[in-house]
Formats: structure tokens, sequence, C-alpha cells
């Protein structure tokens, strides 16, 4: 495990990742990492937001609204803050690019 890659992540890439080679794993799973992290979010949101449409509570907003915050800082917020920094065009994690 000289890749600097994690095993799991080592076989989500090997997976879905046909140019995935020892050389370039921790590349492959930068690409992957916000595909994934992306369901974590988006998932639980709809569920709640498919939950409170069929029964709505009070517990069920207090849920929610970390839930778009989380989206807000992962998606947008993330976006915005690779725009302004300086680095953005050789960082392996830009959103900007």
């Amino acid at each position: 495990m000289t890749s600097g890659v994690t095993p799991v992540w080592e076989n989500y890439v090997l997976c879905y990742s046909k140019e995935a080679t020892s050389r370039n794993l921790a590349l492959a799973a930068l690409k992957l990492a916000p595909f994934t992290y992306g369901l974590l979010t988006l998932i639980p949101l709809i569920s709640v937001l498919a939950s409170i449409i069929l029964q709505f509570t009070i517990f069920k907003i207090a849920v929610l609204i970390p839930l778009l915050i989380s989206f807000y800082n992962g998606a947008i917020g993330r976006k915005r803050a690779c725009t302004n920094c300086k680095i953005r065009l050789i960082c392996p994690g830009s959103a900007v690019r």
C-alpha cells in the first residue's frame, strides 16, 4: 500500500476507474471522492424531504437543517472557496476544474 490510498478506496477506484494504475491511484481516488461524499449528503437529504412530504413533523425539520448546511458547505461553498484559492490550478482536489 505505497500509493497512500486506504484499501477500501483502492478497491472502489479499481472497480470504477479504467485508467487507475498503482501510479495514479491516489489521483483516481480524488476523482471518485466527491461523487461518494456527494451521495453521502444527497441520499439522506432526499430521504428526509420525502419523509416530510409523507408526514410533517418538527423533528424532521430539525434534521433537515443540518443536512442543508452540509450540502451547502460540500457543494456550493467548496466551489466558491476553490475559486478564491491561489493554488486552484495545481490542486488535485480543486472543485473549479
